[in-house]
């Protein structure tokens, strides 16, 4: 596992995205990374979910996504703002 990505503890619901909000870091630079709605559905297997639930979805299956988000990370799928956008797993 490589120990230069560390992930923050909180999260949050992002509208506009309609994605689930957390950030990374790696070699002291921020990455905010971002799970949309359909892959936390896909990861669950919930066919829906309101947006209130998406917190609690991400919740369960965090290590999976941060398992992801690292290995995208890795991979430097990071977009010209520093961000990393989670479509499936």
């Amino acid at each position: 596992m490589n120990q230069s990505v560390i992930f923050g503890d909180g999260c949050q619901w992002d509208t506009e995205r309609n994605s689930v909000h957390f950030v990374a870091q790696q070699q002291g630079m921020t990455i905010h990374c971002y799970i949309n709605l359909a892959a936390l559905l896909a990861l669950s297997g919930l066919e829906e979910a309101q947006p209130q639930q998406a917190i609690a979805l991400f919740e369960r299956f965090r290590f999976d996504i941060e398992d992801k988000a690292q290995e995208l990370i890795d991979q430097e799928a990071v977009d010209e703002q520093g961000c990393l956008v989670i479509n499936s797993i």
